[in-house]
């Protein structure tokens, strides 16, 4: 692609300053044969210091309250510019009110007893709040859960799987929140805290009790909740800490307020709760009577576990489904659902995150009557290509569902949408059974239990967690998200959030359109507009760019009658708040944009010129769709030839996003994978291994977001802190120099440095290699001719210095291939000018790779001299093979 802009940089215009974008936004439509400007201004909320933000709803105070992560809400009151026009106005929060109560409940592990552990202590995590009461008494209603997360790499940490909870806080203050000081006061003076559910599951990693939604169906109040699956597709896998799907996860839940309101409320104050879900007959634990038995409610058991309801303890604690209960079933089959909307015509449409490449695979006896919980295949069949299932795998594509189809929630059957994610105790109470994990998470040790009898391993007396009457076979079945699963449409990269748009502002274009919030491209929203039917789609597109929004996790559409009418509010993990205004908010309108290619017009006034906009396929007449652009110097990146603008040309630099070369970073310094901060996708990650070639641009290296192949797309990112990456034909050796993907990050290192490791860890499940194919991690001088790799290959491991351009590779055996993880590592002596390569395969000791190698040429430079960082990073091909493998 050409560089349009030969100017120096200082002489390129600047319409705004980035930190405070008001841009304006110019959307055509073509109507009736005449063509009329529509679209918004982006602003940022301003004085408003969210840090994660997981959700966000407007209050009928006025304020907008918005959730972190770490369960602290915060509630602001907003004020726009008086007088201003959409494209001077600003919004400022005036006000902050810090809500504590949630954050501060206590967390217990998973035998049920009050926890201890340092990372569980004065946090929760929340990921769902809707706000309803009126202005002089508030009530919010939040999911919150354990706050600890395992996986892969920490495992099982012992949290509590029955921590799902929802918590209502009413505001009790006399006077209401526009008219008091929140600084003269404690949390506990304003609002009254009650667990209205508590029990609820909670997954090893961090899928959890999500968003909700409140209405009143036949006069009778629900909440509908969007519980997380407890697995990838459906089998215990490792990157799960190998638990099974609970009787409740995995599902939107529906909660009966209108009982849960008529129940009284139990405890003191700050732990006071009402509905506590029955849970099963822990083997493990003594019984006890329970203080709360009511015969009145349905499943209240006369005797319970010691610390029920918390400690799912695995699954032999798990909270049941009672018939006739508060908490059932709405409709099944959701990996990690995250949020649901019930539109004006009393549809539902629920997002979903679909199954993760490598992170597990299928049930045993997927797609049949007999499906089970066992842990049955160490190779986790179904987790990717390389290992399918009944000619299926995982294909991580998110969708959107309409669970109401044809009807609405007023006519809907509960359980009788089904959306693709199996549960098999669900889909076979009578013969699914149980497995348990003994050991750290790598280790294969388990259980399988299925019969109540068994003397060592026995399942709790009254399993299964359901009537087995209410089996409900087709939750056997795996259905691929957009091929089998009936999904209206798919998404990339991590799609969550969700709401739609009812206003009639900029002439009713987008009444009725949902807009979903994604990860995709750094933080975007879809616009989607449906068919009359609102089964299909008829209209699927990016929207809006969300200034580093990262994870959009909260969208609230503001309609005709509320505050800011026609206003989008919108809460990203990495982004904080940021509204979108109409540019009709004030009655005007704004003139037409002809959106021609050139670069001295920017009719959209977002800093970017049409031309510029058109090369990087952003719209040029849309101030929310703009390109990316790292150092924000307003040339995009496609088009910049400095992107880090440290005076290195991109073709040059083998830290294109490192303003410092590497050179901030010294070692032990620690530093972060998921840093929020910078480096590609918010890795740590802040170069890409280079050919130095100017006909050669670094994009074209990183993960395409290809929407025709989705299931080859990388995956930057998850809780449990790993990254998937599919290795391409390209490689660094010798003087092909087509490596793709070699991410690597600086180290500032010199002669008088101490001698230090370098380790990276791979994990399971692990692809059979063969021909050319490797991976593996390497450190060098950042290009493509001086490094020093170690990799796993169709030999068994291979060291490969390459000094120049040329190679020298000495293979080495490899004892057996891992079957959990496998770690390389480089210990460095600066002084010594040598490197010691070492492997450590599963969780066994360091082995040396040969003898010290002696550096040489331009890698004893770089770990030598001052002034040059040493490059460390990942690295792999799939050179030779037939097709792209995930590592």
């Amino acid at each position: 692609m050409k560089n349009r802009y030969s100017l120096p940089l200082e002489l390129f215009p600047r319409i705004c300053p980035y930190t405070h974008i008001l841009i304006s936004v110019l959307v055509f439509l073509f109507t009736g044969g005449h063509v009329f400007a529509q679209g918004f201004n982006i602003k940022t909320l301003q004085n408003a210091n969210t840090k994660s933000a997981t959700g966000i709803s407007f209050g009928p105070d006025g304020r907008v309250y918005v959730t972190q992560q770490d369960g602290l809400i915060l509630a602001y009151k907003v004020s726009r510019a008086e007088g201003a026009t959409p494209e001077t106005a600003t919004y400022e929060a005036t006000s902050t009110e810090l809500i504590n109560l949630v954050k501060n409940k206590p967390n217990h592990d998973d035998d049920g007893k009050l926890s201890t552990a340092t990372d569980a202590n004065n946090k929760r995590q929340v990921t769902g709040i809707l706000v309803t009461g009126t202005a002089a008494k508030p009530v919010l209603y939040v999911s919150s859960s354990d706050p600890r997360i395992g996986g892969p790499s920490s495992g099982d940490k012992n949290l509590d799987t029955n921590s799902g909870t929802i918590s209502r806080l009413t505001w009790i203050h006399t006077a209401p929140p526009s008219e008091t000081d929140f600084s003269t006061l404690n949390d506990e003076d304003l609002w009254e805290k009650v667990d209205i559910v508590r029990g609820l599951p909670r997954s090893e990693e961090n899928h959890a009790t999500n968003n909700m939604r409140l209405t009143t169906i036949n006069n009778r109040k629900y909440i509908f909740i969007c519980v997380g699956g407890l697995t990838n597709a459906g089998s215990p896998s490792r990157n799960f800490a190998k638990i099974t799907e609970y009787a409740l996860s995995a599902a939107v839940l529906s909660i009966d307020l209108t009982a849960i309101e008529a129940m009284p409320i139990r405890g003191t104050a700050p732990n006071q709760y009402v509905y506590d879900i029955p849970t099963l007959d822990d083997p493990t634990r003594p019984n006890i009577p329970n203080p709360d038995y009511d015969a009145a409610v349905p499943g209240s058991p006369q005797t319970i576990d010691e610390n029920d309801p918390f400690g799912g303890n695995d699954g032999l604690n798990q909270a049941k489904i009672v018939p006739g209960g508060p908490v059932q079933v709405y409709s099944p089959g959701f990996r990690n659902a995250y949020d649901l909307v019930i539109t004006k015509d009393r549809r539902m449409y629920v997002t979903d995150n679909g199954a993760n490449p490598g992170w597990g695979g299928f049930p045993e006896n997927e797609g049949t009557a007999n499906v089970t919980n066992n842990y049955w295949n160490p190779a986790e069949p179904g987790t990717n290509a390389d290992s399918t299932l009944n000619g299926k795998y995982v294909n991580n594509q998110d969708h959107l569902h309409l669970v109401t189809g044809a009807g609405t929630i007023d006519d809907y059957t509960p359980g009788s949408y089904y959306g693709g994610h199996p549960n098999p105790v669900r889909a076979n109470p009578a013969g699914a059974g149980l497995y348990t994990h003994f050991g750290a998470n790598n280790s294969n040790d388990g259980a399988f239990r299925t019969s109540k009898d068994d003397p060592q391993y026995p399942l709790p007396a009254d399993w299964p967690p359901l009537p087995v009457g209410m089996a409900n076979v087709v939750e056997g079945d795996y259905l691929d998200p957009g091929d089998e699963d009936g999904a209206v449409t798919v998404w990339q990269k991590n799609c969550n959030a969700i709401d739609e748009y009812t206003a009639s502002n900029l002439e009713g274009a987008y009444q009725g359109n949902l807009l979903a919030g994604s990860s995709s491209k750094g933080g975007t929203l879809f616009r989607l507009q449906l068919n009359p039917d609102g089964s299909k789609k008829a209209l699927d597109q990016e929207f809006a760019k969300i200034t580093d929004g990262g994870y959009i996790l909260g969208i609230v559409c503001q309609g005709d009658s509320d505050p800011y009418a026609g206003t989008i509010w919108v809460a990203s993990y990495n982004g904080g708040v940021q509204i979108l205004e109409p540019t009709d908010y004030d009655g005007t309108v704004t003139p037409p944009c002809n959106g021609e290619d050139s670069p001295d017009l920017d009719e959209d006034q977002d800093g970017y010129s049409n031309a510029d906009e058109i090369d990087a396929e952003t719209d040029p007449c849309s101030g929310v769709s703009f390109p990316n652009d790292f150092d924000k110097d307003y040339i995009s990146d496609l088009n910049d030839t400095d992107d880090d603008n440290d005076g290195v040309e991109d073709h040059l630099d083998v830290f294109q996003r490192g303003k410092t070369n590497g050179l901030d970073e010294a070692v032990g310094t620690t530093y972060e994978l998921f840093n929020d901060q910078f480096g590609f996708y918010n890795l740590g990650f802040t170069g890409m291994m280079n050919n130095l070639k100017p006909e050669d641009n670094y994009l074209n290296w990183l993960d395409v977001e290809n929407p025709d192949n989705p299931d080859q797309d990388d995956i930057y990112g998850g809780a449990a802190g790993v990254i998937t990456v599919k290795m391409t034909a390209g490689d660094a050796l010798g003087t092909l120099n087509t490596q793709e993907k070699g991410f690597q990050f600086g180290l500032n290192v010199d002669k008088n440095s101490f001698p230090f490791t370098a380790e990276s860890m791979m994990i399971a499940p692990f692809k059979t290699l063969t021909g050319e194919e490797s991976q593996g991690a390497f450190i060098g001088n950042g290009d493509q001719d001086n490094y020093i790799k170690v990799v796993l290959d169709a030999a068994g491991i291979s060291v490969v210095v390459e000094n120049n351009g040329t190679p020298t590779a000495t293979p080495y055996p490899l004892p057996a291939k891992p079957t959990t993880n496998f770690g390389i590592l480089f210990y460095v002596d600066p002084a010594a000018g040598t490197v010691q390569p070492k492997y450590i395969l599963d969780e066994g000791e360091a082995t040396n790779l040969g003898t010290p190698i002696t550096l040489t040429g331009k890698l004893l430079e770089v770990v030598q001299q001052p002034g040059k960082a040493l490059a460390f990073g990942m690295i792999g091909t799939s050179k030779g093979s037939a097709a792209p493998f995930f590592a």
